[in-house]
Parts: C-alpha cells; sequence; structure tokens
C-alpha cells in the first residue's frame, strides 16, 4: 500500500515524507484567508488533489454578541431576584 502526504503548493504546510498511518493537522492563523491548493505526492498524476478555502472571521461581530450577552444576563438576574422577593413576601404574610 502507498502512503500519502499533503502539500500546499506554496509550502505552507508540508505533512511530509508519504506514510502508511498519517495524524497531521494544520491550524490556518487569523488573517490568512484565501484559497489553498494541496497535493498527494505519490498520487498527484491519479488527480489526488484538493482545495482548501479559508474565510476571513469578523472579530467585530463576535463581540458584540458577547457585549450584547452579558447585559441581558444582569437584567434577568435583577428581575428574577425581585419575583424571588414578592413570592416571598406573599409567603410571610400567609404565616402571620
Amino acid at each position: 500500500m502507498l502512503g500519502h502526504n499533503a502539500v500546499e503548493e506554496n509550502g505552507l504546510f508540508d505533512s511530509g515524507e508519504p506514510e502508511t498511518d498519517v495524524d497531521y493537522s494544520y491550524k490556518f492563523e487569523i488573517g490568512s484567508n484565501g484559497t489553498y491548493e494541496y497535493v498527494c505526492e505519490p498520487h498527484e498524476q491519479m488527480g489526488m488533489i484538493g482545495t482548501i478555502i479559508v474565510n476571513p472571521i469578523s472579530i467585530e461581530e463576535e463581540e458584540e454578541e458577547e457585549i450584547q450577552t452579558e447585559d441581558a444576563l444582569p437584567g434577568f438576574l435583577f428581575y428574577s431576584a425581585i419575583m424571588i422577593l414578592i413570592v416571598a413576601a406573599k409567603i410571610d404574610k400567609r404565616e402571620w
């Protein structure tokens, strides 16, 4: 059985020599969006090629969502505490 590897055409990543038992991963850094072509060198002539498309992320949108969630939580806790106090006051009045 022939081994496999993954080599990006511009050398961004290279899993090394072809192997039959490969556990290879590559993490694209923020800002490295683009299209990357790669091949399995021993099988390139057989069409074992691939394309990875890395889309940009919007950090601002994620920060806005976190802020909205954080703002909503204190309001919920405040109204929950008020409801607990009202229920406790009604229960207290019944005991008198």
